[in-house]
């Protein structure tokens, strides 16, 4: 595995919260359109033929419902990469790096924070952070 395809694999708890907040903005459009009160036009001419017995929102009660259960498995998947990346990087010898990616990776913070988080200089961290990615390259080939 190279340093890249670690990245890659350590991002995707990054990715997975992307797709969460997507989803919950869907829900809440959905939840407001459930609420919303549909009007009767009378001025315009009906062509369609076929009476479609289904309100807006019914449709959007079945679409909320949908996404809330893409959510809730979503949220599982994360919980489980989590978990992985977590017992992967128990493997690393040195606490520093483990803390290091944890807040990269999985609480989502960039070098500069990470520095003020742990007290130390930008450029440690991201020292540490490369140490750490080629910790994990050399764990992955074993």
């Amino acid at each position: 595995m190279t340093i890249e395809e670690v990245k890659e694999w350590l991002n995707r708890p990054s990715k997975i919260k992307l797709k969460l907040r997507y989803l919950n903005i869907e829900l809440d459009r959905y939840e407001s359109q459930i609420y919303s009160c549909s009007h009767q036009v009378f001025d315009v001419e009906r062509v369609d033929g076929s009476r479609n017995t289904e309100t807006p929102n019914q449709r959007a009660l079945e679409k909320y419902y949908e996404v809330k259960d893409i959510i809730k498995s979503q949220e599982v998947q994360l919980e489980n990469v989590i978990n992985e990346i977590e017992t992967e990087g128990n493997k690393l010898l040195k606490d520093e790096h483990k803390i290091v990616l944890k807040l990269r990776y999985i609480d989502g913070l960039t070098f500069p924070e990470i520095a003020n988080k742990v007290f130390l200089a930008e450029s440690t961290v991201k020292r540490i952070h490369r140490e750490s990615l080629i910790g994990f390259v050399e764990l992955k080939k074993t």
